[in-house]
């Protein structure tokens, strides 16, 4: 798996909602399923909001095309 063969990776740090791999099929039950046989930790964060909605790189990245960078920096400090 890249995360253990190519990342060398020890410790995962996610979202509640994320989806990898093939159509997003992977989540964070299956990377938890994992977590011995590739020898890695699993963790979940939080959501966190700004202004009353969830903060996602799709915001930041919008906010940076709008040239909002007050914004961007606020949600990027979380």
């Amino acid at each position: 798996m890249l995360l253990r063969d190519r990342l060398h990776a020890a410790e995962v740090y996610c979202g509640p909602d994320l989806s990898f791999g093939y159509r997003g099929r992977g989540n964070v039950m299956l990377l938890r399923s994992m977590e011995e046989e590739l020898g890695i930790k699993v963790f979940v964060i939080d959501k966190v909001q700004y202004r009353g909605e969830d903060i996602s790189s799709t915001r930041i990245r919008d906010a940076i095309k709008n040239g909002n960078m007050t914004d961007a920096e606020n949600m990027l400090r979380g």
